[in-house]
């Protein structure tokens, strides 16, 4: 079954013509303090130059005048051409052109080549730049060895962060802090980088999903499309013949797209600040993949998909919704703030859902909430409707991704807009590493007091204070000259009775993976000897039971699609 979009005229009338962006207006301001008035020049798009306000001087420390906004909701850090929301107009554009117009009809490389390059690539240009992603798919092995390093129970995008370092590692002769900063000087030197990057990120992501399934990866194929490659990576099981379902390609291409850039978002806000400092390219996407990795952005649709197993069931959305009137629980992605995305991605999440052939219970209970909300006069009156992550969401589930892979699913699809701000920045003369300034609220002078003569304060709460794990007790008795041997001996029974304990739990298998020769090591063996054994098993005491016991929960929330992928290959 192949998946068919038409989104022509989903989007209203745009209507009126288009902002004069070359004009200046003015603004004129009278200093109360002083009686002195300023005149500041406005941009046609109506943006005021930050530097304008250092002319007023009167009071504070003479460097006049500085704008206090958290979160830099009203500031403008940037000039970019890249895209542009207007959600007044429910208009979303890259390079001018509506999303709704690229939906359906482009594909993900074209959109990243008319993100990166300013216009639609011909099919020449179209053809070299597939040819040079899909040359370097393939990750070094290093890399694949640092995902699969990565401690039992990481979050994919934890994976993906070390990923993108470690590659950053592998191309030294590319990095600024090793080869000088004009290395990015070369218009060749930045697309090279920029291949690179588009080409290794799903092979990237596919190993974390690996990692996150206990399944073997597949090596991309170099015949087949970024969507469909991407599939193929994650379900061929090392099948060549395999190919992805036409409607899952389809519906994933047309995800891919639709988040391949936003603006100046936070994750995009994130990439830039680093790119001012100079610092690799490698370092400053894995800067954006943590900074969408937060609930309160791309975090949220991993949100979504928890809230909808924890309702479970499309009878329970009636009484989840008076839990959420309660304000006993929370309502996750739905906002009163208008995306254009949204018509487009609800279509698409009712195509999917539909495609799907009800795969997933959940999706049923996604659509009875939404359903729910929209007709209910108290969420009405809040102007609350679903965001674009909520149907992420379900279009992800649809397609069968755990729910901890959503967020890297947006990263991939993100890195076409984050090549291309990290482009534009390298060629911007404004640009400047990024330094905002802070509103200093501390006290202004305090002299210094010897220990003798200072008050004795106020208990404070010491939540800075950890206990001493075992092996960190262990390693100082060692390099302290104190008896190795002793030390071993505390440690030992400090594992020792907690393997009894797990043993009398019904966990078995020692504390925190030890076995019976591992104890007499730590216990009886020489100092050489157990201090190495200490390395191997990662540290003891809380950290390594810890990090061993987050294992099988993740794993256990997996099963469901490890099941899947080795019995249908998803749907």
């Amino acid at each position: 079954m192949e998946l068919h979009i038409d989104y022509n005229g989903v989007y209203g009338l745009m209507g009126g013509a288009e902002k004069e962006r070359c004009s200046t207006n003015s603004l004129t301001v009278l200093d109360s303090r002083t009686g002195a008035e300023y005149t500041l020049g406005i941009s046609g798009s109506g943006i005021l130059s930050a530097q304008a306000l250092k002319q007023i001087k009167a009071g504070g420390d003479g460097a006049g005048l500085r704008v206090y906004d958290p979160g830099y909701t009203c500031t403008a850090a940037a000039a970019s051409s890249i895209s542009n929301l207007d959600a007044t107009q429910g208009l979303l554009t890259y390079r001018g052109i509506p999303i709704q117009e690229l939906v359906g009809q482009c594909s993900y490389h074209e959109a990243a080549y008319l993100l990166i390059y300013g216009d639609l690539p011909d099919s020449a240009q179209l053809a070299a730049f597939v040819e040079s992603l899909s040359r370097h798919a393939f990750v070094p092995s290093t890399v694949a060895a640092v995902v699969a390093a990565m401690p039992a129970g990481s979050h994919p995008m934890a994976c993906m962060m070390a990923g993108l370092t470690a590659l950053g590692a592998c191309y030294p002769s590319q990095n600024p802090a090793v080869a000088g900063m004009s290395v990015y000087g070369s218009p060749e030197v930045q697309d090279h980088q920029i291949a690179r990057i588009l080409g290794k990120m799903p092979t990237l992501a596919a190993l974390t999903f690996h990692k996150l399934c206990g399944s073997l990866p597949t090596l991309p194929h170099a015949a087949m499309g970024y969507a469909e490659n991407f599939l193929y990576m994650l379900q061929a099981q090392g099948d060549s013949s395999y190919r992805p379902a036409p409607w899952m390609v389809s519906a994933l291409e047309a995800l891919l797209l639709l988040h391949a850039e936003h603006g100046m978002s936070c994750c995009t806000a994130a990439l830039r600040h680093l790119a001012s400092s100079g610092v690799d390219v490698y370092t400053a996407m894995a800067a954006g993949v943590g900074a969408l990795h937060g609930p309160l952005h791309g975090g949220s649709s991993e949100a979504v998909l928890d809230m909808l197993q924890a309702i479970g069931s499309t009878d329970n959305v009636p009484g989840f919704l008076q839990q959420v009137k309660a304000c006993q629980t929370e309502l996750a992605g739905f906002g009163a703030t208008a995306d254009p995305r949204c018509i487009i991605m609800r279509k698409l999440a009712e195509d999917v859902a539909a495609a799907a052939a009800g795969s997933d219970p959940l999706v049923q209970v996604a659509l009875a909430l939404q359903d729910a909300v929209l007709h209910d006069e108290y969420f009405v009156s809040q102007k609350l409707h679903p965001t674009v992550d909520y149907y992420s969401a379900l279009v992800c589930m649809a397609l069968g991704f755990p729910s901890e892979f959503n967020t890297v699913l947006l990263a991939v699809a993100r890195v076409a807009g984050w090549c291309a701000h990290w482009k534009e920045s390298l060629a911007d003369p404004d640009t400047k590493i990024a330094r905002p300034q802070q509103d200093y609220r501390g006290p202004w002078l305090r002299h210094y007091q010897p220990m003798t003569t200072r008050q004795l304060q106020q208990q404070r709460q010491q939540s800075w204070c950890v206990a001493v794990s075992t092996a960190s007790s262990f390693f100082a008795a060692a390099s302290s000259g104190a008896s190795a041997a002793a030390a071993a001996q505390r440690v030992a029974r400090s594992r020792a009775a907690a393997a009894a304990a797990a043993a009398a739990a019904g966990g078995g298998g020692g504390a925190g993976g030890c076995t019976a020769e591992q104890l007499e090591k730590w216990a009886g063996g020489s100092t050489a000897a157990a201090v190495a054994e200490g390395l191997a098993l990662g540290g003891a005491g809380e950290e390594c039971n810890t990090e061993l016991s987050e294992g099988p929960v993740i794993v256990k929330k997996s099963n469901a699609y490890k099941r899947r992928i080795a019995g249908e290959k998803w749907l």
